[in-house]
């Protein structure tokens, strides 16, 4: 799996045993073909390991293969960043919740959907894929036994379609509750270190940053668009704590980066993901309603250092929607929410939320989305797709770049 690609590095995550390495060339120019050294890998199973190719060309498509004992096992593609405030063309895939059935530990529940969702992803071809968390689902049983939860991160790699999936694009990805640990869990569970930890294992992320901050929070930079991480889980106050200054979901120390992080990007895009909505009025279950608090003092700071581009993505809800809000910021805010990929879908008592794009609420049906980037000057402009497991378009809409300044 290539997991984060920079403008002239990559990182390629695998898991396997026995001696590996890679072979890797420009897409367009397969003579020009590169060689890392090998490495040993050996564990009781497939062991995680991953590679960081260098000396990429900006903006350029690779293909590679990885050889165990001298043989192809298996082959790659991704695309590097462009040069930063280059305006290209740009496919982001992103999607939420994906509960991948296991008779082993399940019995007879079939909770999960058909993964066929994920061929529909490979045919649109996208540069980047941004997992929005709940990307696996630990069960009660397996938190806290890393040999449990390892087999848990490990079984969607080994499914097919999630596999072939994972071959061709790059990705990134935050947590939410379920591949993180209990349901709704906070800054409290006991084992978050461990699943940290784990965490790491499986995803190329970014580095964190601030370094020395635990979670998963980092930035990522692809031409004229910025991708901001952000940690919801690790340093999070109870969600039934009473809401006012020391209720935090972020917690400080994150919160200050992220606003520094927003106001110091030239981005022309600024794309915020949080595991749980941000915007929505109505807060029936989780979201940054339950610490509005927080949310009001991040938008007012947003708004004081003249930040622009700001477009929120967020998953969890088992239903896509973009909500909508005006203020504190000069120009309309907007909450890009998909979920679910494979997990089980509901209505949510929210059909007519005024505060909702209309159109934009799927509820019936598993959706993933792709965020186009699209145009040049005064012409660009992000359009956003949702899709159904087929690739069938639910709904799109257009955001002109100029409406987020």
């Amino acid at each position: 799996m290539p997991g984060v690609v920079g403008r002239h590095e990559a990182e390629i995550w695998l898991a396997t045993t026995g001696r590996v390495r890679l072979r890797y060339w420009p897409a367009q120019r397969p003579a020009e073909v590169v060689e890392t050294a090998s490495r040993l890998l050996t564990g009781p199973g497939l062991v995680p390991t991953r590679f960081r190719l260098t000396g990429l060309e900006a903006g350029e498509r690779y293909a590679g293969i990885v050889l165990r004992a001298g043989r192809q096992v298996a082959s790659f593609r991704f695309r590097c960043a462009p040069e930063v405030d280059d305006e290209v063309d740009l496919c982001v895939a992103t999607g939420s919740c994906a509960f991948l059935n296991d008779p082993l530990s399940d019995g007879g529940n079939a909770y999960g959907g058909d993964p066929r969702i994920f061929r529909a992803m490979a045919a649109a071809r996208p540069d980047l894929m941004f997992w929005l968390g709940d990307n696996v689902y630990y069960r009660d049983s397996d938190l806290g036994d890393e040999a449990l939860m390892r087999r848990r991160q490990m079984r969607p790699r080994l499914q097919p379609d999630i596999r072939a999936f994972l071959r061709g694009t790059a990705n990134i990805a935050i947590w939410d509750d379920h591949d993180y640990g209990p349901n709704d869990s906070d800054g409290g569970y006991a084992d978050k270190e461990l699943a940290l930890a784990i965490f790491d294992d499986y995803w190329c992320n970014p580095p964190r940053e601030p370094a020395e901050l635990p979670g998963v929070h980092f930035r990522h930079r692809v031409g004229d668009v910025e991708f901001f991480a952000t940690d919801g889980r690790y340093h999070r106050s109870p969600n039934e704590a009473v809401d006012g200054p020391e209720k935090t979901m972020l917690g400080q120390a994150q919160r200050a980066w992220l606003i520094e992080a927003l106001a110091s990007s030239s981005a022309r895009f600024k794309i915020v993901a949080f595991g749980n909505q941000v915007l929505n009025p109505i807060c029936r279950f989780e979201g940054m309603g339950r610490y509005a608090h927080e949310r009001e003092a991040l938008l007012a700071a947003c708004a004081d250092r003249g930040v622009t581009g700001l477009v929120f993505l967020s998953g969890d809800r088992h239903h896509s929607e973009i909500i909508v809000r005006d203020g504190p910021l000069p120009y309309r805010l907007l909450d890009i929410t998909v979920s679910p990929l494979l997990s089980g879908t509901h209505g949510s008592g929210e059909r007519d939320n005024p505060a909702r794009l209309e159109g934009s609420y799927i509820t019936d049906q598993r959706n993933f989305a792709l965020l186009h980037f699209e145009g040049r000057g005064s012409d660009r402009r992000l359009r956003i797709e949702f899709l159904d497991p087929d690739g069938r378009r639910l709904f799109q809409t257009t955001i002109p770049a100029a409406a987020l300044r």
